[in-house]
């Protein structure tokens, strides 16, 4: 796939999901919206209804108490209202042509039905007025009763708060009307008057949220001065009004789900795209590293059928040396391709075979042989071994082969005009053994440092080929001392040199005397 394809994909891909996102977050904010719209809505008409209910029983009190009545009878055969009945109780009608008051100040109550229930003894001649004359809208009952509410109105208002509201009354008020609605969350309320002094609580009201709280004037025929205020703020009105909203869950798990998807899919197409291109770079060097040994040994095959050479021993010697050379060569090639072959399988580990071995015995030997090559580079290679217990429990070839590796790679990058200086380094604690193997040569970016250990990777120069290898020498060493358990990292400065740092565990209850390792 070409590059411009895949960038292709991924501008559709983003512009699709910024698209869809962009509207379900507004269709969330509006729906939030519409239900805090609703939620208000229905708070602000409970409350209405909760002054109208307290203003009806103030009524009904200022009736009773004048005309000197029980409250059931002005409660049962006045106001109480049944269904089917064609004889409406309103003051407003009912007090047309009465100059003397302003009958828009007087609560309007809700055009309903109202019967009458028959009384005890007493007050039967008291039902038998009513019932033939109150009905009537214009009957001197109905006004002279209205003239009682109206006068008694006049006068309630120089009365204490307390005695013309219920605090009990109020709050069942309150919750009758709100349940009504569906709002059944806890709440608290407070009654309080022009200057704020609080008449009726249930709990206290945050100062720093006047935007929740929610106001409703009581008894509103007061002239202003004298008006009290019902004061309600809900502590969970957020989550209320968001498990409304609730059906919205599944649309936001399926967008995560798709996120997700998308993410995965530009990482798995990136990576795709990457591995494509090391394959290709790989199948260019690997054609480039076998041509050498393969020219090789057919010159020297070649060499070899020459019937003069078969009398010079000396020179067929060194042929017969170079051709075996190569044939090794070969051989460890295809051999550290193989064993690349474990990062496919499951578990991602070499087969070892573990035995209790001397780790700074492995790298002595692999040092001595290897320095003749740096020595004829006219470089040097140098030990430091600090490490005062050196047991781990390993494969012998393996590690071997680890640290082979990296003197191979510090060689390989070295700097052209700088003799190559080698340092391996050896420290342990209690529990790890830790080897450093640093080089004074071209360093590596800071940028390639986390990728050098990746299959098929290496560092970019150019269409150069001075440098042999597949871009799988470090990641086998990686996998190696992954798979006894350990860790390997890089820290390199460009210009500078390299030092890889390899950290093995040790094995439990053994150590090593400086007296052993100074004998060596």
């Amino acid at each position: 796939m070409k590059k411009s394809t895949l960038w292709l994909i991924v501008v559709v891909m983003v512009v699709a999901f910024v698209g869809l996102l962009f509207m379900q977050v507004k269709y969330i904010d509006a729906t939030y919206q519409a239900r805090r719209f609703q939620f208000d809505s229905s708070v602000r008409q409970a409350l209405f209804e909760t002054n109208h209910d307290l203003e009806r029983d103030e009524m009904i009190d200022i009736i009773r108490v004048d005309l000197g009545l029980p409250g059931y009878v002005v409660r049962d055969y006045l106001i109480r209202p049944t269904e089917g009945s064609k004889a409406p109780f309103d003051l407003g009608t009912a007090g047309q042509g009465l100059p003397d008051y302003k009958l828009e100040q007087l609560p309007q109550p809700p055009k309903k039905s109202y019967d009458f229930v028959t009384p005890g003894d007493r007050f039967r001649e008291a039902e038998r007025m009513l019932r033939s004359h109150f009905a009537e809208p214009d009957s001197v009952t109905q006004r002279i009763l209205l003239q009682v509410a109206l006068e008694g109105l006049r006068k309630a208002q120089y009365r204490p708060i307390y005695d013309r509201i219920d605090g009990q009354h109020l709050e069942e008020y309150l919750l009758e009307s709100l349940d009504k609605y569906g709002i059944t969350i806890p709440f608290r309320y407070e009654v309080v008057d022009s200057r704020g002094t609080i008449s009726f609580s249930n709990g206290s009201l945050p100062v720093d949220q006047p935007d929740k709280i929610y106001t409703q004037a009581l008894l509103t025929n007061d002239p202003p001065s004298r008006l009290h205020y019902l004061r309600v703020y809900f502590p969970g009105q957020a989550r209320f009004i968001s498990s409304t909203i609730g059906f919205l869950i599944p649309s936001v798990i399926f967008s995560i789900l798709v996120l997700a998807t998308f993410i995965y899919t530009i990482i798995t197409l990136f990576r795709q795209k990457k591995i494509d291109e090391m394959r290709i770079d790989f199948v260019n060097n690997m054609t480039h590293e076998l041509k050498t040994p393969v020219s090789t040994i057919r010159l020297g095959v070649e060499m070899l059928s020459d019937p003069d050479i078969g009398s010079q021993s000396d020179r067929r010697a060194r042929i017969l040396e170079s051709i075996n050379a190569e044939a090794y060569r070969l051989t460890l090639l295809i051999e550290q391709v193989l064993q690349m072959s474990f990062f496919d399988s499951h578990d991602s580990r070499l087969r070892l075979r573990m035995t209790e071995l001397d780790m700074e015995e492995i790298i002595i030997d692999a040092t001595s042989t290897y320095s003749l090559k740096v020595e004829e580079a006219g470089g040097s290679l140098d030990l430091d071994l600090e490490a005062t217990r050196t047991e781990v429990l390993g494969d012998k070839l393996q590690l071997t082969n680890i640290i082979f590796n990296l003197l191979d790679n510090a060689m390989k990058y070295r700097r052209p005009d700088v003799p190559p200086h080698i340092t391996v380094h050896t420290a342990s604690n209690d529990r790890n053994l830790t080897i450093r193997v640093e080089d004074n040569g071209c360093g590596i970016k800071r940028e390639y440092l986390k990728k050098i250990f990746d299959r098929f990777f290496r560092v970019p120069s150019g269409n150069r080929h001075d440098v042999k290898g597949f871009g799988l020498g470090l990641p086998y060493v990686a996998l190696t001392v992954k798979s006894h358990g350990g860790h390997i990292h890089a820290e390199s400065d460009l210009g500078v040199g390299t030092t890889f740092i390899i950290t093995l565990p040790l094995l439990t209850g053994k150590g090593k005397s400086n007296n052993v390792r100074a004998n060596k």
